[in-house]
């Protein structure tokens, strides 16, 4: 009989010790999850990990604290923490979501290309899931794909897909692909998040020719001119046409509106000599611009080297996105990387006429 006392009693305190642990876990995790509402990413990377390191299994931890690495171009912990889930809990939608992000930004390409097509099928209509499919398409030599998913991810109004197509697509992203899955081509009737409004309904408007079912082509003329419809009947009337009223209440006219005046390219560079072991470059489109405000910045590293980052500013001059360019970077540290990234963010232009401009700044680190 007190032997089974004994037992009830230890049940009960480890029921009360797992039910204590579990809430302060709970509190600790929504805690975590503020830290990164607020953008305090490493903070919140340490509060997940000590919740990981008492139950590596408690709710969405590992992932959370992936969300948090992706904020700070942590690629290769955000790629432990979603296989590390993924072995724990199965694959979920989120998990490939961030496994196909990590290894396109680690440069796996096609370990990138096959995560990212299934999440892009679990998660239709991310712009993030496009754009880095399109950058790992096009290091795999798919350039008609990569420009089909910039231009998925642009009409979602991702700014650096918008980048990617200007400087490398040349307008072949803007006709449609008919080989590309459903999924990357919106249509305006699309319930994904954030679509870029469309510029026209689509509808070819009245008087251009037409095709009939025959394949024979429709060649009404269209009136050279926009006249009224009393001008348009007159005229008819003068030069004994019959069925006046037929022929023109079925015309359109519309105001030719002239084109937006495009931005000039700017292909200077503004070189900022910071000290003796950093040197910055403005270039692709930014180096003429005034720079009302710069951040302190000290970066040292053991390995000579260059971290490009490609900006896009606004209007303000204040900087809204800002993304690692592979291409032209030479060093791969991820806390580097992540420093530059953090500091070109802190940049402040003066004010442009532009809505946006974007370009890039090579960071050049002499070493040690």
């Amino acid at each position: 009989m007190i032997k089974s006392v004994n037992i009830i009693a230890l049940l009960l305190i480890a029921f009360s010790t797992f039910a204590q642990v579990e809430e302060e876990l709970g509190f600790q995790y929504v805690k975590a999850e503020y830290l990164i509402e607020t953008g305090r990413y490493e903070d919140a990377i340490e509060q997940f990990s000590e919740i990981i390191r008492i139950e590596p299994g408690f709710k969405e931890a590992l992932l959370k604290r992936a969300e948090a690495k992706y904020a700070t171009s942590n690629w290769r912990g955000v790629k432990d923490d979603a296989v590390n889930y993924i072995k724990r809990k199965g694959a979920s939608a989120e998990a490939i979501y961030y496994l196909g992000l990590a290894e396109s930004k680690l440069g796996n390409y096609e370990a990138a290309a096959n995560s990212l097509n299934s999440a892009i099928t679990l998660i239709p209509g991310n712009p993030e899931l496009h754009y880095e499919r399109g950058m790992a398409m096009m290091s795999l030599g798919d350039e008609s794909q990569a420009c089909t998913d910039w231009q998925a991810a642009n009409e979602y109004g991702h700014r650096q897909a918008h980048v990617k197509l200007r400087k490398n697509c040349n307008g072949v992203a803007m006709n449609t692909n008919d080989n590309a899955p459903a999924e990357t081509k919106p249509s305006s009737g699309s319930t994904r998040p954030n679509p870029r409004p469309k510029t026209s309904t689509g509808s070819k408007p009245k008087g251009e020719p037409t095709t009939t079912s025959t394949g024979q082509a429709n060649t009404k003329p269209q009136p050279k001119t926009s006249k009224s419809m009393a001008e348009a009947r007159e005229e008819a009337s003068t030069q004994g046409m019959e069925n006046t009223q037929e022929k023109y209440e079925d015309e359109v006219y519309v105001e030719t509106i002239p084109e937006a005046p495009k931005q000039p390219y700017d292909d200077s560079v503004n070189t900022i000599e910071v000290d003796d072991d950093l040197t910055l470059y403005i270039k692709n489109g930014l180096g003429g611009s005034k720079i009302l405000d710069q951040p302190n910045i000290l970066i040292l590293s053991e390995t000579a080297g260059v971290v490009a980052i490609d900006i896009c500013i606004n209007k303000r001059g204040r900087v809204e996105s800002a993304e690692l360019n592979r291409a032209e970077s030479t060093l791969q540290s991820q806390s580097i990387i992540s420093l530059a990234t953090r500091k070109a963010q802190e940049f402040w232009f003066e004010k442009s006429e532009w809505e946006e401009t974007c370009g890039t700044i090579l960071f050049e680190i002499a070493g040690r």
